[in-house]
């Protein structure tokens, strides 16, 4: 266990296992976040999953869950590359990137823009300079230009997500969730074109019927509510600005019908033409009070607010008799039953009931937070006794151990050839042998200083077999080491420490790696110059001795 894999803000923490419930069977799910503040609602989100639910592959070391496809939209590559822990979303399979490099130069070039029927919406003569230097720079409009940019593909991979979540279900129910802030530049400004892409693609693969769409926004106060962006007045300004706006298009666009109106949008590879609203319930989040005040927390609040109530439709929930309860525990159900409640509400001109807000109401025992307190905790006690980082293992005492185990290169070469019969060979080149010419069969001269042992006829003791013998040898002095239970006077982590110190440190795996390949080298040195000689096949030559 690492210090990394205890941290709960990286998904990680002691889960009990009985804490888990099962996901919920009856619909795929697909959740989407846009832009900063969507996106870390997507990451809460995902921790949340790998703490509370029952992974398909329950024995595997990162949690996999079949039904459940995450998707993050965002126009700033750093937030997604510097994330930890293994409920990070995945910059490769769960990461749609709408950047585009050389961004002000494109703005630069307004007559392109203006001659674009795409962008026709654009009111790039407005637009001077970015107020921000990443993503899409606090304006609106260049979060939308950078989403459209990229709308056929941000189309193809929804569709591959979505099917990707329906794999293997019964019936393709499935539910979609999409988190954006309302004041930024990159939700703001392409969470409406998101929400209608998903309908394209709904509409596309037949899926219109059992297809659920659930946005949750985060209004102006809530971004806010973060000091760092407290302290500077424009950028206030320039979030209420832009959530005023965001608003101003969803309020119209949940109730086209009433205006006789519908959203068209020309992709390029493909248009959307249509009078429903972008999705089919929406939550509002604030961090405002009743009494005018904002939350000091109110950022985080509002994301563990909106994480929490999204867990309770992704969980199996056992009703325990509580039929009449059924209703509220699937998004059909929760939808019919404030469509119903909206129609209840007698209507003044113009107001839209369109819109539902989550309260504050959930209330659990901390069970992994307790647990990993008390581990952590004990990983520090644990720590400073055993003096983990100031134990440090040297060379000396490294070869001082393998002596006293007989591990050096010169110890395990005597115990390999210990009782081998000496191989003498006569020092004498191929070129002096070549010099004497070509011989008849059967009638080779012996070689000067060749030990009459080694005749003719006869096979030269050693070779292959004999490099096999040091092999297993030097196999079982390894065996020795794993066996091994006693060590210098040290603390414990000394022993694992000298057997592994690291990539590039002193240990005895180490030592013996080149011990092994030193003595390998000396018998097959030994081999090479036997090879020299003919040998012919037969026994062995008897030991004159």
């Amino acid at each position: 266990m690492t210090y990394e894999s205890l941290l709960l803000n990286l998904g990680g923490g002691v889960i009990p296992s009985g804490h888990r419930s099962r996901p919920y069977a009856g619909a795929a799910t697909l959740l989407i976040g846009i832009g900063g503040t969507g996106v870390d609602v997507l990451t809460k989100i995902k921790q949340k999953v790998y703490q509370d639910l029952t992974p398909d592959n329950p024995d595997d070391p990162v949690p996999r869950y079949d039904h459940i496809q995450f998707l993050a939209i965002d126009s700033d590559e750093d937030v997604i590359a510097n994330m930890k822990g293994k409920a990070r979303i995945n910059g490769t399979s769960e990461f749609f990137s709408i950047n585009i490099p050389h961004l002000k130069a494109i703005l630069n070039s307004k007559e392109t823009i203006r001659n674009n029927p795409l962008l026709n919406w654009m009111e790039i003569d407005k637009i001077d300079h970015l107020f921000m230097p990443c993503g899409a720079g606090g304006i609106r409009q260049i979060g939308r230009y950078l989403l459209i940019s990229k709308a056929a593909a941000l189309k193809s991979k929804i569709e591959e997500k979505c099917a990707a979540a329906l794999r293997g279900m019964d019936a393709p129910s499935l539910n979609i969730y999409i988190f954006a802030g309302l004041s930024g530049s990159t939700g703001s400004g392409c969470f409406l074109d998101t929400c209608y892409i998903v309908r394209k693609v709904l509409e596309d693969k037949g899926w219109t019927a059992s297809g659920y769409i659930m946005g949750f926004f985060f209004l102006p106060d809530v971004v806010v509510s973060k000091p760092e962006v407290a302290a500077i007045p424009s950028v206030v300004n320039q979030n209420y600005a832009n959530g005023y706006a965001a608003l101003a298009e969803l309020d119209y666009h949940m109730d086209l019908k009433s205006a006789y109106d519908s959203f068209q949008q020309n992709y390029g590879a493909f248009s959307v033409d249509t009078q429903d609203p972008p999705i089919d319930i929406c939550y509002l989040l604030s961090a405002t009070l009743s009494c005018g005040s904002i939350l000091p927390n109110g950022y985080s609040y509002a994301i563990e607010q909106t994480a929490d109530y999204v867990m309770s439709y992704l969980a199996d929930v056992e009703l325990g008799g509580w039929d009449d309860y059924s209703q509220y525990c699937t998004i059909p159900g929760r939808l019919a039953c404030t469509l119903r409640g909206m129609h209840g509400i007698p209507r003044a001109h113009g107001a839209n009931y369109s819109y539902l807000v989550l309260r504050g109401a959930c209330a659990e025992v901390p069970v992994i937070q307790i647990a990993t307190y008390l581990a952590s905790g004990f990983y520090r006690r644990f720590q400073a006794r055993v003096k983990r980082e100031t134990t440090v293992i040297t060379q000396t005492a490294v070869d001082d151990l393998m002596k006293e185990l007989g591990l050096t290169a010169d110890q395990v070469y005597h115990e390999v050839v210990k009782g081998c019969v000496p191989l003498s060979l006569p020092d004498i080149g191929l070129k002096d042998l070549a010099s004497d010419g070509v011989l008849p069969r059967g009638r080779a001269d012996q070689p000067a200083g060749f030990p009459q042992d080694h005749r003719p006829g006869c096979v030269i003791p050693g070779g292959e077999a004999q490099l096999e013998e040091a092999i297993a040898a030097a196999g079982g002095q390894m065996a020795q080491v794993q066996r091994r239970r006693t060590a210098p006077p040290k603390v414990p982590t000394a022993g694992a420490k000298l057997l592994c110190h690291g990539k590039s440190g002193v240990c005895q795996l180490r030592v013996i790696g080149g011990g092994a390949k030193h003595d390998q080298g000396i018998f097959r040195r030994d081999i090479r110059r036997v090879d020299r000689f003919p040998v012919a096949k037969g026994t062995l030559a008897p030991d004159p001795r």
